[in-house]
């Protein structure tokens, strides 16, 4: 026996002795005794034993309730052992919530323990693969596993199974085959505009367009497979200012018509660049610009100066715009003043394009800015020429 256990037990041994004066009557009899108390010499293998009968009796006592013995049945409280060999006071039976424990006898790896009550812990066992945990109307609970629909060969929601019979209403997040594989949209728009999410599989980010396109003359945009719509912005071509026309100041030209937003491609598409318009007696108009997908986004050529003999010259009227989110007339041209003039009128400009041009007095007034600029009028007095109005362009975005 070490010193460790000696002590245990001779603590016991005086627990024992103001026990034995209550319990006396239920102290094992003589005939397991070693020794006659009254007339024989305990030696120290005697006392031991009779402290290990004592420790055993003190352990039986501790395991008693109300004269039962103590089986760790429900309401009787927790069972203190004594008799662990490492020293160490344990405890047998389910230690409660009130006294720091969880009042739960098992567990399986994968439980989940919450509160069903604000004194009670409760189990939850574990769920199944790819389940998810979500609470419930008062306590956690297991769900079925999360999945995305994807689409086929029609637009689905992403929370439906099948493809919804009306468009996908403002804000809807949904599937749609762009022939090839499907990918993620978003409906900006009740009325039908749509921001496409993924392009071939990937995310963009903050759905801006990976890709763009300028046009500066006419040509052709080539449809990858994965896109269906497209971001255009447009300008019409500026018109051209006039030359004099005898003794009198001549108009500026107009400037181009500008036209923005998303348009759904199925294939190629024609892109349309308008030229700028010539100066002359009149100037000549600028021409049209367009990107025609499933409809058509256009900018119109801003109108070209007028040169009306002795009286004042009106300039070019902006060219108008349509098909798009954004459609925006040019600014018209200066007008010339009846009579003799140093100094041309200034051309109209495109918005969000080109400058118009600056007339000017004793040399040629100034041409458009490109995109759809209009050009300066002319000035009879110094003898400077109208100008020529800038061409029109067309971006793409996808």
């Amino acid at each position: 026996m070490n010193k460790g256990d000696k002590m245990k037990k001779y603590l016991l041994t005086i627990l024992g002795v103001l026990i034995c004066v209550n319990v006396y009557a239920a102290w094992p009899s003589d005939s397991i005794r070693t020794k006659n108390w009254g007339s024989e010499i305990l030696t120290d293998s005697d006392l031991e034993a009779q402290i290990d009968l004592l420790h055993t009796y003190l352990n039986d006592s501790l395991d008693e309730t109300a004269g039962h013995k103590h089986d760790g049945t429900a309401n009787e409280g927790i069972i203190i052992d004594l008799n662990d060999d490492a020293g160490v006071i344990g405890v047998k039976n389910v230690l409660d919530e009130a006294n720091g424990g969880t009042g739960l006898s098992g567990f399986t790896s994968g439980d989940v323990i919450y509160a069903s009550s604000s004194a009670t812990l409760s189990l939850l066992g574990k769920g199944t693969a790819n389940q998810v945990l979500q609470q419930g109307g008062s306590f956690p609970e297991w769900t079925g596993n999360l999945t995305l629909v994807t689409a086929t060969s029609t637009t689905q929601f992403l929370n439906e199974t099948t493809a919804p019979s009306t468009v996908a209403s403002q804000g809807a997040l949904y599937t749609k085959d762009t022939g090839g594989q499907p990918e993620i949209f978003f409906r900006s728009e009740s009325s039908g505009t749509e921001i496409q999410l993924t392009t071939q599989g990937a995310m963009n980010e903050s759905a801006i367009p990976t890709n763009i396109q300028v046009f500066t003359s006419s040509g052709t945009w080539t449809k990858p497979s994965s896109i269906s719509t497209v971001y255009v912005k447009v300008w019409g071509g500026g018109g051209g200012g006039a030359n004099p026309n005898g003794s009198n100041s001549t108009g500026a030209g107009g400037g181009g018509g500008y036209s923005e937003g998303l348009i759904s491609v199925s294939g190629n598409v024609t892109v349309t660049v308008g030229s700028g318009g010539s100066a002359g007696v009149p100037g000549s108009a600028g021409g049209t610009s367009s990107f025609a997908g499933s409809s058509t986004i256009q900018g119109n050529g801003g109108g070209g100066g007028t040169a009306v003999s002795g009286s004042g010259s009106d300039g070019g009227a902006g060219g108008t715009a349509s098909g798009g989110t954004i459609n925006l007339t040019g600014i018209s041209g200066q007008s010339a003043l009846s009579g003799s003039q140093t100094i041309g009128p200034k051309g109209g400009t495109s918005p969000f394009g080109g400058e118009g041009g600056e007339g000017e007095g004793n040399s040629a007034s100034l041409a458009g800015q490109v995109p759809g600029g209009g050009g300066g009028g002319g000035a009879s007095s110094g003898g400077s020429a109208g100008a020529a109005g800038a061409k029109g362009m067309v971006i793409v975005y996808y």
